[in-house]
């Protein structure tokens, strides 16, 4: 997994991640992975602006959970890492 850092953001990209990137990139529609990344945020933006975003119900969180491969949870289990790490290195740089 790598992170990216840039104008204050982070970004943990993993190797399917990559290979996503640069498959994209394959297409000619972007020039760059900023390009995508960019697009890709728009589109979660535009989604967020149209969905009720409540909690899931706890029985529809665990099954979803539940039915995620080895791979997707191992990945899953990464970013939660990471996250936290992340989490605490911002509050300490806030800390007077």
């Amino acid at each position: 997994m790598a992170t990216v850092v840039g104008c204050g953001v982070s970004v943990s990209l993993t190797a399917e991640n990559k290979r996503a990137l640069k498959a994209l990139l394959g297409t000619g529609r972007w020039h760059n992975e900023s390009e995508i990344i960019r697009y890709g945020l728009h589109l979660v933006i535009q989604e967020a602006r149209r969905s009720d975003y409540a909690p899931m119900p706890k029985e529809e969180l665990a099954a979803a959970l539940a039915a995620l491969t080895p791979a997707e949870k191992r990945e899953e289990a990464a970013f939660a890492k990471l996250s936290a790490r992340t989490s605490r290195k911002a509050m300490r740089e806030d800390a007077p």
